[in-house]
């Protein structure tokens, strides 16, 4: 019988069903532990290594028995001295910190971690090789709770900082997710999107995530062997067709790496989202790919392009002035920025919580409409809010185009220039 036409619940694929999974909900107290820097994959066991991989008797039909033998096979996970691997066990936070140090071979910490909690813990001295790293981090009480359950959303978060793309999971623009349980409020949101979007998560985590609930040991397993099994290539863009969505990737070894692109790959050049025909000859890349080999997500650094110069500039000035005035204002269209402006303005009046009535008086300096709000105490609001100078309010307001044309000019390019050089990558 076909698996799809049979809905096992969690807990028989957890025993070993077939690949079928039925939704069910059930939350737990959320926990929420602090995560810095580019967290690595969280390991399984800590205890005693146990002879081979099928030695571990209670793998028997299991779902995830392939990742544990293949994490066991490479000496990442052991069992226990009953020759058992309980699969179905839940993973501490010290247990996390030892097996990440075991995996890295992290060099021991210079310093102690500084928790309270764990100075005499028998993983002491990994957590503070962890801290050291700066793979992980404690809670704001300065504990780290060593014995505390690690959950299905803290170990994405985890699993996915490991591929050192947090940059550019967290520049994804989001409106759903595909868990009816993840906002795209909640805090690992694009962590959980992006492993989604690898496929490295368990079957049975589609459509309902139950974040809060403790991870297992077996499907940790699943989500560390979905990790390794993805394809990382870094190098130098040699050939790039973008039309035709493939490019070849010079690596340091100097083997050329061809490549297909999904036309659903996430470009972050330059610090800014882009689309894949901005990448270029000469880029310096670095790619997340899946199992298969197609780039996901495209880390790429080069000769920055105009549009990308607009779109960075736009955010410096946070939305003062749009792309298209940069354009303009790179190509000194000074008219095209000032009446680009009165758009831009009426737009951050709303912002600022006006009315469209008031805003439209406002740009139409009906100040009887206004009340007893004088043009000068309106003027010194809106300059403050804005981030502009009170002059250029009142240009705008009189709707002295020409002044609104030089106050643009000289304020926009001084603080383009100002950040440009003196703080901002572009």
């Amino acid at each position: 019988m076909c698996c799809r036409s049979f809905p096992y619940d969690e807990d028989d694929f957890r025993h070993g069903a077939d690949s079928c999974y039925k939704e069910r909900g059930c939350y737990m107290r959320r926990i929420y532990p602090v995560f810095v820097g580019c967290a690595t994959v969280l390991l399984l066991a800590f205890g005693h290594f146990v002879g081979a991989a099928q030695d571990f008797k209670d793998l028997g039909g299991n779902w995830a028995s392939e990742h544990v033998i293949a994490l066991a096979s490479k000496g990442i996970v052991g069992g226990y001295p009953d020759g058992t691997f309980r699969p179905n066990e839940t993973v501490t936070r010290a247990e996390l910190a030892t097996m990440m140090v075991r995996a890295f071979a992290l060099p021991k910490a210079s310093t102690d971690h500084g928790f309270s909690d764990a100075r005499q813990h028998w993983a002491s001295s990994d957590i503070a090789a962890m801290r050291d790293a700066e793979l992980i981090d404690g809670y704001e009480d300065g504990t780290f709770r060593p014995e505390q359950e690690v959950n299905r959303a803290e170990i994405i978060a985890v699993a996915m900082r490991a591929l050192n793309i947090n940059d550019v999971i967290e520049a994804q623009e989001m409106e759903e997710t595909a868990f009816s349980d993840i906002p795209v409020t909640h805090w690992a949101s694009r962590f959980i999107t992006a492993a989604d979007r690898l496929d490295i998560l368990p079957p049975y985590y589609r459509g309902r995530l139950r974040p809060n609930e403790p991870v297992t040991r077996a499907e940790a397993a699943a989500i560390i062997n979905g990790i390794l099994r993805l394809q990382v290539v870094e190098g130098e863009i040699d050939y790039a067709d973008p039309a035709r969505y493939v490019m070849s990737v010079r690596t340091a070894e100097n083997a050329l790496r061809d490549l297909t692109l999904a036309p659903s790959v996430t470009v972050y050049r330059n610090s800014t989202l882009s689309e894949a025909d901005a990448l270029a000859k000469g880029d310096a890349v670095y790619i997340v790919a899946d199992r298969f080999g197609t780039p996901v997500f495209v880390k790429a650094r080069g000769a920055a392009t105009r549009d990308e110069i607009a779109s960075r500039a736009s955010d410096i000035v946070k939305g003062l002035l749009t792309p298209d005035q940069i354009r303009a204002l790179i190509r000194r269209d000074w008219k095209a920025v000032a009446n680009g402006f009165q758009v831009t303005l009426y737009n951050r009046l709303l912002e600022a919580g006006a009315t469209p009535s008031e805003a439209e008086a406002l740009m139409k300096q009906d100040w009887q409409s206004l009340g007893d709000m004088g043009q000068a105490r309106l003027a010194e609001a809106l300059s403050e809010s804005l981030g502009i100078s009170k002059e250029l309010v009142v240009a705008l307001f009189d709707r002295d185009w020409q002044q609104v044309k030089e106050l643009a000019q000289t304020e926009a390019t001084e603080l383009l220039l100002t950040r440009l050089l003196f703080g901002t990558d572009v």
